[in-house]
């Protein structure tokens, strides 16, 4: 899908950010040694490197699409080859030449999604291993919308666990984690029935097939009442056990069975209680911020391989702008910039230009998160719509 001169989407994998030649033959025009500074942010499909003994596993010959002159290397084997990522020119050998030496990049920092498309901070996803390995309940805490589930439900898939998702939002009882109470009306009366949740189904498949480990996530921990949270605890402890209401009796947790609960940090969660210093202490807390800017274009990039860059990298400084904004609740979340992306590729916005293209949907995935309307003066959306506003004129639209 191909927009006019203005609008959003690009047909070739250009930058829209730096001078480009097309050659007579259409093709994009070998990148200038000036244009190589130290610290750009650039594009690039690596592969493996045909020289095994090689000091740099991993390269390149194109950066953002076009020929790169020089050889692109990379000495971070973890990067994932064949699919485009975000990298910083980190050294340009023999400057004086355009065919002779190498552009060397590296990661940015916060790390590079992996494979699977999903960015696991490097600190996060090595303590997640070892406790996961371990046995030992993790709490994950993190700003709505910061990729807790898919991050844990990642991990997960790269540890070749299972995974089974439970809402706990849903429990407002201490037996509504393992069963619900099911009135069941029949001919000649009625009677009632506990129905297994999923989380008691797994627990009791996980106990008939001890070979393969078993993860819990348990979404919202703080969304259920204190009281029926403290169900869990023996299951956290060294008790490692829960009260099963369909036998009345004790249920054993297999030793295959990890826990990890998320919660959402911030102000502005209606519905949600606090955790006590005895629930925490069954837990390994472990803290989940944003996402690099960098990071976040570079999922986008995944998603929306037909949007220029520039946009994305728009759409991820205005949601920065706003999650850094002092006052405003909740934060942008990494599904709003999704959202927004969403939009702007649809083919109803190709006949506007950019600038006017993100201004009119920005107004709404974004600044109608926040309390109020954008035009009542006062309200949270007011001051966002007011802050997106200056952003779009700083940068240029």
């Amino acid at each position: 899908m191909i927009s006019g001169t203005g609008g959003v989407l690009m047909h070739s994998e250009s930058r829209m950010d730096g001078p480009v030649d097309e050659r007579d033959s259409g093709e994009p025009a070998v990148w200038r040694v000036a244009e190589l500074r130290v610290g750009r942010v650039v594009e690039v499909v690596l592969g493996p490197n045909p020289r095994r003994a090689s000091a740099w596993p991993l390269v390149s010959r194109a950066l953002d699409g076009r020929p790169s002159g020089k050889l692109v290397v990379c000495a971070d084997a973890g990067v994932p080859e064949g699919v485009p990522v975000s990298m910083r020119i980190r050294s340009v050998r023999h400057r004086g030449r355009g065919d002779r030496g190498h552009v060397e990049v590296a990661p940015l920092e916060g790390g590079v999604p992996d494979r699977d498309g999903v960015w696991v901070p490097e600190v996060l996803e090595r303590q997640l291993r070892v406790l996961l390995g371990c046995g030992t309940p993790v709490l994950l805490r993190g700003p709505q919308g910061s990729g807790k589930t898919t991050i844990v439900r990642a991990m997960a898939h790269r540890l070749r666990m299972r995974f089974v998702y439970f809402n706990c939002a849903s429990v407002s009882e201490p037996d509504d984690f393992l069963a619900t109470l099911h009135l069941e009306v029949a001919e000649g009366g009625s009677r009632t029935r506990w129905v297994p949740t999923p989380l008691l189904a797994a627990l009791r498949e996980a106990a008939q097939a001890p070979e393969r480990p078993v993860l819990v996530f348990l979404d919202e921990l703080n969304r259920c009442p204190e009281g029926a949270r403290n169900v869990l605890m023996p299951a956290l402890d060294s008790t490692r056990q829960l009260h099963d209401p369909t036998v009345n009796g004790a249920l054993a947790i297999p030793a295959n069975v990890v826990f990890v609960a998320a919660v959402n940090a911030g102000q502005g969660f209606s519905g949600t209680w606090g955790i006590d210093a005895a629930q925490l202490d069954r837990f390994v807390s472990l803290e989940l911020g944003w996402p690099p800017q960098g990071v976040e274009v570079a999922l986008l990039r995944r998603r929306f391989p037909g949007v220029r860059r520039q946009v994305l990298e728009q759409v991820v400084g205005l949601a920065h702008a706003l999650r850094t904004a002092e006052g405003l609740q909740p934060a942008i979340s990494v599904r709003a910039t999704e959202q927004t992306v969403q939009m702007l590729a649809h083919q109803a916005y190709e006949a506007l230009s950019g600038p006017a293209a993100l201004r009119e949907v920005a107004r709404t995935t974004l600044c109608g998160r926040f309390p109020g309307h954008p035009d009542q003066r006062g309200t949270q959306a007011a001051l966002a719509w007011q802050l997106v506003c200056a952003e779009l004129e700083r940068m240029g639209g």
